[in-house]
């Protein structure tokens, strides 16, 4: 009986033990979670500062350089704009000459008509239909043209962008080329 007393207080020793070893274990297991709770507390944080500087950045306004054009850089353009528009109404009045002449020359020779009221897809219309000639259509569009491109210079005589040097440059070429 003394031996399995003996018995007995020596497993209750054991079971002791390796309870006090099981919360050991248990509060080192909670230390660890809890460095590693904190390390991804942190990563995250650092992740969310780091979306946080790509989105302010995205949001930045572009910044442009600026070109400064001189006085005599204006004049040019402004001469250039000039000579071709008086070209486009040269062209314009030329095409009218000879629709002109077509026309006397025709034995069912109309009064030139006021097309200056008519959408580009009504006058196409009336190509189709054969009210008007395909070259009364085409002067009507080349007036217009001009007509917009001088109201566009009254408009913009006091600023020529480097993008509308470059248009009216490009036309320019276009035009020598045919």
């Amino acid at each position: 009986m003394i031996e399995s007393i003996g018995n007995s207080i020596t497993d209750y020793a054991k079971q002791e033990r390796e309870l006090l070893a099981s919360r050991e274990n248990s509060v080192k297991s909670a230390e660890t979670s809890q460095a590693s709770a904190s390390s991804d507390a942190a990563a995250i944080a650092n992740s969310e500062q780091q979306i946080s500087d790509t989105a302010q950045a995205k949001t930045r306004a572009p910044q442009y350089d600026t070109v400064e054009i001189s006085e005599e850089g204006m004049n040019m353009a402004k001469q250039q704009a000039n000579s071709d528009s008086a070209a486009l109404n040269s062209a314009t009045k030329t095409d009218s000459t000879e629709e002109t002449e077509k026309a006397a020359s025709s034995s069912s020779s109309t009064a030139t008509k006021d097309l200056s009221s008519y959408s580009e897809d009504e006058l196409d219309d009336m190509v189709d239909e054969g009210t008007i000639s395909q070259l009364e259509k085409n002067t009507e569009l080349a007036r217009r043209a001009a007509e917009e491109a001088t109201d566009k210079q009254d408009e913009d005589n006091s600023v020529v962008t480097s993008d509308e040097m470059i248009n009216v440059s490009g036309q320019s070429a276009m035009e020598d080329e045919e």
